[in-house]
């Protein structure tokens, strides 16, 4: 049985049920590599570990429950997600896809590599990235045409936001590991100072509250702080905050911002990608061409 298999097909009808004791401490500690390295382990299941695997799942889930915490839901969520597109075969990741209700055919391309589905579901499913809006994908009679590397990057964001559900529980048990997974959410400890736009600050807020950004939201907001003459360092911690951090691609991202030399983009572009804000001081002053320019409240 394959990871898919086990979390979307079999727990379904199997139901959570009891979980001795000894599968919390095992539990916590893959939770806690979880989000420390946002690395998980998953492997092909024999037959007569099912039920093991299964009862190990389960407990990690009622201590994410009692943790209640978006940052450890999220953090666990995509290192599930993204250890499955790697480590699943191509069929099994589409019969994981269709456990989770996405419904597709296979294109009538030679290589075999193109996924059709309908915009509803496509909708449904759809990545918060730029790339998979509507405007950049294959529209034809109603039906979305997926290259296999985006097809397969849409079940991974399925995967992530089921596994984001959590079930509520009041199993006294799971508290005590709950309170030490919490232990390892980030904690930057870094100033920043000076007034800032109405966009920037957006996006330092949602940081702060641990929410995904989107490519382009993370590229801005790297080059806006650099350009401001924050250190590379405490760039890095800010990012910490992301549910996906890696320190090492967050370093090397920055890096290259630096090496290049990019401009912060202009207020035309913030609105083209959906990060201008309402209250952006730009609307009522076209010559405030860019969030560089901003000097704060008149």
């Amino acid at each position: 049985m394959h990871f898919g298999e086990l979390l979307f097909k079999y727990l379904p009808s199997r139901g959570a049920g009891y979980v001795p004791e000894d599968f919390y401490e095992e539990a916590y500690a893959r939770l806690a590599r979880a989000v420390k390295d946002g690395d998980i382990s998953i492997s092909i299941i024999d037959e007569s570990d099912v039920e093991k695997a299964a009862m190990l799942f389960v407990a990690e889930r009622t201590i994410l429950a009692s943790a209640s915490n978006p940052y450890l839901t999220r953090r666990v969520a995509i290192a599930y997600a993204k250890a499955m597109h790697y480590m699943l075969k191509e069929q099994e990741l589409e019969e994981t896809a269709r456990f989770l209700g996405i419904d597709f055919s296979k294109g009538n391309d030679s290589s075999n590599s193109v996924y059709l589905m309908h915009v509803s579901t496509y909708l449904k499913f759809m990545p918060k990235s730029q790339d998979y809006k509507l405007f950049y994908v294959g529209l034809s009679d109603g039906y979305v045409e997926l290259p296999k590397k985006k097809f397969f990057r849409l079940v991974e964001e399925a995967i992530k936001s089921k596994l984001e559900v959590q079930p509520r529980t009041d199993d006294k048990r799971a508290t005590y590991y709950a309170n030490m997974l919490k232990e390892h959410i980030p904690k930057p400890k870094v100033t920043i100072t000076g007034e800032k736009p109405p966009c920037i600050r957006s996006l330092l807020d949602d940081m702060a509250r641990h929410e995904n950004l989107s490519h382009y939201a993370r590229w801005t907001l790297g080059v806006y702080l650099i350009k401001s003459g924050m250190p590379l360092e405490n760039i890095v911690k800010l990012y910490s905050n992301l549910p996906d951090f890696d320190p090492k691609i967050t370093t090397y991202q920055l890096k290259h911002i630096m090496e290049k030399g990019y401009s912060v983009p202009s207020c035309e572009k913030m609105q083209v990608y959906g990060l201008r804000k309402p209250d952006c001081p730009c609307l009522k002053d076209p010559r405030l061409k860019s969030p560089a320019f901003y000097k704060g409240k008149k």
